[in-house]
Formats: structure tokens, sequence, C-alpha cells
């Protein structure tokens, strides 16, 4: 017994076990302390994340459409053949898109990613009329007022030179593609994640979907063959051969000298790992060279905005090697369901002020739509085809009030100084946008083919949204906001009238800049 307590006495004061004892204790406590640090940095990340990108914020971009169209009947083969170089009607629309005379209709400014932030104070901005701060001003107002918990909206314009030329929207869209990823790096610099949405205008529509080209190109850069060879049809591979042959000879970024305007944007995209969440389309030309690119992933969600009495969307027979239309065909041409991670796609025509009338079927209350005869005046014969396409009397007069090509996005300010015009007559449906899309998704569990009608009453402006040439229950699918809000935005943006808003004045403006040249 005596032995046995003396042996296990020795054996517990045994010096290397006693250092094996310390050894495995160390190890497991260095263990422990490293799970716990492990976890705290975790939970300091995970806060640090939260911080960062809990609150995502919104980067909302106007995008102009073309500019001065109408001036390229002057080099009209030039045009056609996509080579304007050098051609009385580029130089003509250049020194026109840089006078801030013509910035006092639409929501356009200078070229480039330009910040605004809107306002319907005229002492903001030293007095210039630029249409783009009171009726960015009502769309945001719009916006808040249905979206009470809304994410922190950054409002830009980007400006292009508005040429009618596939190639030079090519080659704007790389510019605007590496605006866009320098405006997100600052973002993150600052700590804040952005996602962005584009509300575009016109061939700004086309400018837009060809950044869907430059992100594929960039992504499969050392794979393009495969990326053509991969495309869902001829115009596609076209559209993105076309775009890496204009990519390709770029300088990189670290080689660019100091260079004025633009230009400065023209170098070999660096960034390949953002994307679009919205893209709102109103009155775009659809073309079968950017059409197919709808379908790319690059955007969340496409809204192609038309209107029955757009006559100049489908004109754009010039730039475009078939046609252009209202919709967006390529939707039945193909079969998308094979498609991988492709963006939601809507498609809505506008309507204003049309009969509703309510039937009862079934004890069911449906809404059926009738069109409501208006009259206009005739445009004067004198006039010439310029003047008349600039003061929106183009080839007949409208039988709605549904909204016309200019109208989508310019200020109406010729019926302003009707005072008893109201302000769906004045206000361009681009600032209803907020609450248009309201009714628009609250119907996306039916249809992603919509049509809508715009109703001011007495108490509100009421948005109706159905099925696309259907006749569906009433259900989720009306929103309002109140008529004083509306009659409030129209009230504040009148205070921005230019002082002269003549066509003649934009003529001779045009005249002259053409004489010089």
């Amino acid at each position: 017994m005596k032995r046995n307590m003396k042996k296990a006495y020795k054996k517990k004061n045994n010096p290397l076990l006693k250092f094996l004892f310390t050894l495995i204790s160390l190890f497991f406590l260095i263990v422990v302390i490293s799970v716990i640090a492990f976890r705290l940095k975790t939970a300091a990340k995970k806060q640090l994340f939260v911080k960062s990108t809990g609150a995502t914020e919104q980067i909302t971009v106007f995008t102009h459409g073309s500019f001065g169209s109408v001036i390229g009947l002057i080099n009209f083969f030039q045009v056609i053949k996509d080579d304007i170089s050098g051609t009385t009607y580029k130089k003509t629309v250049s020194k026109m898109r840089n006078d801030p005379g013509f910035y006092s209709s639409q929501p356009i400014m200078q070229k480039g990613l330009v910040s605004i932030n809107p306002s319907f104070d005229l002492n903001s901005i030293s007095n210039a009329r630029y249409a783009a701060y009171p009726l960015i001003k009502g769309y945001d107002q719009i916006e808040q007022s249905l979206n009470q918990n809304r994410i922190n909206n950054h409002y830009y314009t980007f400006g292009w030179s508005g040429l009618l030329s596939q190639s030079r929207r090519r080659k704007e869209a790389i510019r605007f593609y590496n605006a866009l990823s320098e405006e997100i790096d600052r973002y993150k610099l600052l700590g804040k994640n952005v996602q962005i949405k584009i509300l575009t205008h016109s061939h700004g529509g086309n400018l837009a979907l060809n950044l869907a080209a430059v992100h594929a190109v960039m992504n499969n850069f050392e794979n393009i063959d495969l990326l053509i060879n991969n495309a869902i049809n001829e115009d596609q591979k076209e559209a993105y051969k076309l775009m890496y042959e204009q990519i390709k000879i770029l300088p990189k970024k670290s080689s660019l000298t100091i260079l004025k305007g633009q230009k400065f944007l023209d170098y070999f995209p660096e960034k390949k790992d953002f994307k679009v969440s919205e893209l709102l389309m109103f009155g775009c030309p659809i073309q079968p060279e950017t059409e197919p690119l709808v379908l790319n992933n690059f955007f969340g969600h496409i809204y192609n905005i038309y209107s029955e009495e757009d006559v100049v969307q489908d004109m754009d027979v010039f730039s475009t090697k078939k046609e252009s239309k209202k919709r967006l065909k390529i939707l039945k041409k193909i079969d998308i369901s094979k498609l991988r991670n492709k963006p939601e796609i809507t498609q809505i025509k506008i309507m204003i002020e049309r009969d509703i009338r309510k039937n009862k079927l079934e004890s069911q209350k449906i809404f059926s739509l009738a069109q409501t005869e208006t009259t206009t005046n005739n445009s004067n014969h004198n006039d010439g085809f310029i003047k008349k396409l600039l003061s929106n009397k183009v080839l007949f007069s409208k039988k709605t009030m549904d909204p016309s090509h200019k109208e989508m996005w310019f200020v109406s300010w010729e019926k302003s100084k009707n005072k008893d015009a109201n302000a769906l007559e004045i206000i361009p449906c681009v600032t209803f946008m907020p609450l248009i899309l309201n009714a628009v998704k609250s119907m996306s569990k039916f249809t992603n083919d919509i049509d809508i009608n715009l109703r001011l009453t007495a108490r509100n402006l009421k948005v109706y949204a159905f099925k696309h040439k259907e006749k569906i229950k009433m259900t989720t699918n009306k929103m309002t906001v109140p008529r004083n809000l509306i009659d409030s935005i129209k009230t504040k943006l009148l205070e921005w009238r230019p002082e002269d808003i003549s066509v003649t004045k934009q003529f001779d403006t045009i005249k002259n800049y053409q004489a010089q040249n």
C-alpha cells in the first residue's frame, strides 16, 4: 500500500509530466482565446457591414434622349451610313448641346454624370432655369409621399451628345459605365453600398441598354468568342462583337493624360461587379441592335414605357438596320424560360384622362377604358417641318390626352400659358413615375404587360392599372396621391418658366449654330 502511494506520488511530481500537462493546458488556453477573438472579430465585421450597408442608398440617374435629331436630315445619307464625323449635323448639335438655353424644358444638364440637388428654389442655382431641378424635386416629393421608409436617394443626370448614331451610343455607353463605376467607388470609400436606378428618354434607353453589352464584354474579355457564340441571336452577337471592338482599342485609365469634357472617361473599363437594379425607358425606339440586351442579367428590372400618341418613337428608320418599334417583341421570339438570371421585364402603356366606366358583370366590378376624343389646334401650314417637330405638332393632331413623345419627358411650357391647364397637361410623365411604379408593382402578380390610366380628380391624382387590352377585377391596382401635392408641384414648376418659350426662338438658335459651320 505504502509502495503504491509512493509510486503515485513520484508520478504526480514527475517533471516531464508536469511539463506536458503545462503544455497541453497552454494549448487549450490558446485555442479558447483564438475562438473568442475570432468570434469578436466576426461580430465586429458584421457590425461594420451593417453600419456601411444596412441603409442601402440609391443613385437615380436621368438620361436624356436624342438631341436635335431633326437636324440629321441635313446629312441624311451620312446618318444612314452611321458616318457622321465632320458633318454639319454633328458640328451643329455639338454647339447646341453646350447651350444651357436648351436645358429649360427637360431633365438635362451638361455632358457626363452630374450630381443634382433637386429644388424648387430658383435662387439655389442663381436663377438659371434648368428644368432638371424642379422636375426631379417633384419626382422626389411624390416618392416621399408614397414611401415613408424610403432609401436615401442621390440624384444625377447623365449627359451625352444625343447624336443619331449606333456607334456613338456604344462609345458613350462606355463613358456612362465608367462614370457609374467611379461614383460607386466614391460611395464605397464613404462606407456606403448603393444601388442604381436609371430613367431614360428616347434613345437614352438604347444608350443605357448598351451598358449591358459593356458589362458582358468586360466579364468575358478573355473568352470573347465564347460570349459571341453563345449569344441568343445574330443581333446580340453583333452587339457584343461591336462593343468588344470599341473597348479593345481604349487605353488603360492609368495611362490617360488630362482630357477635357467626357473624354476623360474614354478608358478601358475596370469594374465588372456592379449592376443596374431598375431601368425605366420612356419612349425608347426599340431596335434590333439593342433589343436583345434587355435579356442581360446586368439589369434587375426593365420597364418599357410607351404611349399610343407617341408618333416619334417608331419613326427612327435612320439609325437602325431595320425599324424601330414601341414594344419589346423579343419576349415572344425567344424562349426566355431557358435563360438564367434574366431580368424582370414589364411593358407599360401610359394613358391620360381616359373615361373609366363601371360595369357590373356577375356581381363583380369590372373597369373598362373608353377613348376620350380631345380637340387640338391644327398646326400652321406655313411652319416648316423642323418647327412642327419642335412644337410637338408632328404629322397629325392627337386624338386623346395620352402623352406624346415630348410630353413623356419635357415640360409643356406652351400649354402652361393657358390658366385652365391642369398638372397632367404641363408636367411630364417622368415626374409621376413613383406613383405609376407603385400601381404597376401592385399588379406584378397578375401580369407584366400593363395599361396605366392617370386621372386628376378634385381630391386626388389617381393611377389605375389594367392588364394590357383586357378588363380585370379592380383589387390593388389603384394608387393615389393628394391633388394638393400635384397642384403644388405645378405651381412651383411654373416659376421656372423661361421668359421666351417660343418655337421661333429655338428655331433661330438652331439656324444660328448651323450658319457657323
